[in-house]
């Protein structure tokens, strides 16, 4: 999308892209070209939008956890305020998360290091805050194998309540996409085109 201001020989150009590694890809070239690219919102505050969706979302505070071959991170929301914390992914562990994390002492220890990693924020949070506030804890991940890494998840984790995130629980889905969303077994994948499809960036100044 692009706006031209003709009287002061400039345009305004707006890149939409959902993952991290895009977005990076887009400032350097807008850098390249001359251009001060901004950046306004990323893929992490997209799916905390897709939260907000739900009209039956736990007033309290819910960790949002996403883990993939590109991002990972927990998103800490309480009181509609976000607490991001980035979880370190080896290039190693990139491609078991990337290629299907295999059964047995590989895949075990993988999932210790992002348990722990997971655990340490909660306790940063928890101490930062002064109690412990995290009653749901939300899983979104593109990667095929989501239901053993929920069943990791919730051993690793023990003492908190960990879901699978559907941001489609509470909206109308029209009759030509039910097919799509009803076949598909991981609904978190939805959660990224869900929050973009619902949140209002005043970019060019349209709500003024």
């Amino acid at each position: 999308m692009s706006r031209r201001n003709a009287s002061k020989n400039t345009m305004e150009l707006l890149f939409v892209a959902s993952k991290l590694s895009e977005i990076n890809h887009y400032v350097q070239i807008a850098t390249k070209a001359g251009l001060n690219p901004v950046v306004v919102d990323v893929r992490c505050f997209a799916i905390r939008n897709a939260l907000k969706t739900q009209q039956l979302r736990s007033q309290k505070t819910t960790a949002l956890i996403e883990v993939d071959p590109h991002e990972n991170y927990v998103l800490i929301i309480t009181d509609d305020a976000p607490f991001i914390y980035d979880v370190y992914v080896s290039e190693t562990d990139r491609a078991l998360i990337e290629n299907g994390v295999p059964p047995g002492e590989a895949g075990d220890r993988l999932y210790d290091r992002l348990s722990e990693q997971i655990r340490q924020t909660f306790r940063a949070y928890e101490t930062k805050v002064g109690s412990n506030l995290i009653e749901k804890v939300l899983l979104v991940s593109p990667i095929s194998d989501t239901a053993e890494l929920l069943i990791q998840l919730r051993n690793c984790l023990d003492g908190y309540r960990v879901e699978l995130f559907n941001p489609l629980l509470d909206l109308v889905i029209p009759a030509n996409l039910q097919d799509k969303t009803v076949s598909e077994k991981n609904s978190s994948v939805f959660s990224s085109a869900i929050g973009l499809a619902t949140r209002k960036v005043d970019i060019f100044g349209y709500y003024k």
